[in-house]
């Protein structure tokens, strides 16, 4: 958002009483398979959180994994065992949102 010639930060921005689309901004936190990882977004549905549904492309497929911690705009999740390069979203109250793609780190020598 620019407001008189200065851009915000991309941080998600929920205001009190507003529906927003479900939308994912970033993924922050460690990258490796078993890593926690923080989803960042809008639309969450932090009054039901067993609504949100996360899922990442692995080798046998799109899995959905669990969350560790909610809030309106946070997700906390880790990083499935399998995961690989490829999509991650999220689901909510019968909305998918965007795609943002996961990168799994090379390995270390």
């Amino acid at each position: 958002m620019t407001v008189g010639g200065q851009t915000s930060n991309a941080r998600p921005v929920v205001i009190s009483g507003s529906s927003c689309i479900l939308f994912l901004t970033g993924i922050v936190g460690g990258a490796a398979p078993g890593d926690p990882l923080l989803l960042e977004g809008t639309g969450f549905d932090s009054a039901t959180p067993a609504n949100n549904v996360v899922r990442f492309t692995t080798s046998i497929g799109s899995v959905i994994v669990p969350i560790l911690q909610e809030g309106r705009t946070q997700l906390h999740v880790r990083i499935p065992d399998l995961a690989i390069d490829g999509d991650v979203t999220v689901s909510a109250g019968g909305k998918m949102s965007n795609v943002i793609k996961y990168h799994r780190p090379a390995p270390q020598q």
